[in-house]
């Protein structure tokens, strides 16, 4: 049965390491098809023809793909035992069947397959089928992982670039870029925007351990955002008008972290 296949396909993918699962309640059928996917390259795991033995052979061993026929023994279609699978793994799954009509594919698209032959089936499209659903397989789990990544990443940022202030009853969310710097009040300590000003119920010395590195100390009553620097003249920083001024014990430490050419 090795059809168009031919010796030279044979040896081209004698390397591939692809395994199947036959879920195939005829057996004359299910050992022909064992026959051919080896003759291909894959590697037939074994053959079930009902639900029960599916579920109890997934226990012990994970296929890259189930080639799944329609009709089974047992009380389960291979449609609800495909329905099962998808809810329990993460394992591609092709339909193999001799039903090709309109109510049968209908409930294949309501399902997450990745595949669908009718009975006889060549062995090119077998072969091509297979492939494909194990490439599209590996695609979709590499996108989601980049997805919840880049999910993950995003809210990380977001997180990390704000703060919140408390204004009598409520949290006010702030971003952190846009704070120019923060000032001593006796008590108090004032938080400057470029357009707004907030006045905070804490010390310097404990906002200045919440802050991330483009924040700064330069004065004892004074924390800067390096980002907003414009100018920085004698004793002086220049942020939006405001000068700030920069305490010697301070400079050190200032000009350890600002660029100089």
């Amino acid at each position: 049965m090795l059809g168009f296949l031919g010796k030279k396909l044979k040896q081209d993918f004698t390397n591939m390491i692809e395994s199947v699962l036959i879920v195939e309640d005829e057996f004359s059928i299910a050992l022909d098809l064992e026959l051919s996917l080896s003759q291909m390259g894959f590697k037939v795991l074994g053959i079930v023809d009902s639900f029960e033995l599916c579920k109890e052979f997934l226990k012990t061993e994970i296929p890259h793909v189930i080639l799944m026929d329609i009709n089974l023994k047992g009380k389960l279609t291979g449609i609800e035992t495909a329905k099962w699978i998808n809810q329990n793994y993460q394992i591609p799954i092709v339909f193999l069947t001799a039903l090709s009509d309109e109510k049968t594919l209908e409930e294949i698209l309501n399902i997450d397959s990745f595949g669908y032959l009718t009975k006889p089936y060549k062995e090119k499209d077998l072969f091509h089928t297979l492939k494909i659903a194990i490439k599209n397989f590996k695609l979709l789990n590499e996108a989601k992982k980049e997805s919840l990544e880049a999910n993950f990443v995003n809210s990380k940022l977001k997180y990390h670039d704000q703060i919140f202030i408390k204004d009598k009853s409520k949290l006010i969310s702030i971003t952190i870029s846009s704070i120019s710097f923060f000032e001593a009040l006796e008590n108090y300590t004032q938080l400057v925007l470029e357009n707004k000003k907030w006045i905070i119920n804490g010390f310097l010395k404990d906002i200045e351990t919440k802050l991330p590195d483009e924040f700064i100390r330069v004065h004892r009553s004074y924390i800067i955002n390096l980002n907003k620097i414009e100018k920085i003249e004698d004793n002086f920083i220049i942020i939006e008008k405001n000068n700030i001024p920069v305490g010697r014990s301070y400079k050190s430490k200032l000009f350890k972290k600002i660029k100089v050419i």
